[in-house]
């Protein structure tokens, strides 16, 4: 027969082997495990960061059909205006009623950008717009 000792021996060092290997590979086992929650957590992160700017620029959109209801009331308060004006009135109003025109047309544009706008630039583009409709507001409180 053959020497017991000897298979006994190898089995003990297999053994030994194994958990020395699998005691290394617990850094590594560590290591995997938190970039997995590192990763969730971006993931989760971006998520909210995506429903934070869905919300942001729906408030938006409100904001924007607001001030285009606004300026279509303004157009509509200078077109009466215009009915009794004299010719000096007349010029001033007819110009301030196609800057508000074209206002509008503006926000028509900035509101269709707005619905295609990435969240890379909507800080820029927010920027952008609010700057624009406080000039539009600025002109529509001039009274004459």
């Amino acid at each position: 027969m053959k020497n017991p000792f000897g298979k006994l021996f190898f089995l003990l060092l297999l053994s030994t082997l194994g958990l020395w290997a699998c005691s290394n590979d617990a850094p590594r086992n560590e290591a995997g495990k938190e970039l997995n929650e590192a990763g969730e957590n971006l993931e989760d992160a971006a998520d909210e960061l995506s429903a934070e700017f869905k919300q942001e620029r729906e408030a938006l959109r409100q904001e924007a059909e607001k001030q285009r209801q606004e300026i279509d009331d303004a157009i509509a308060k200078l077109d009466k205006k215009l009915e009794t004006a004299n010719d000096n009135q007349r010029q001033r109003w007819e110009a301030r009623r196609d800057r508000l025109r074209d206002a509008r047309t503006e926000l028509e544009r900035d509101t269709e950008r707005m619905a295609n706008n990435a969240e890379d630039n909507w800080q820029e583009f927010k920027s952008d717009f609010n700057r624009k409709w406080n000039a539009v507001l600025e002109d529509m409180k001039v009274e004459d």
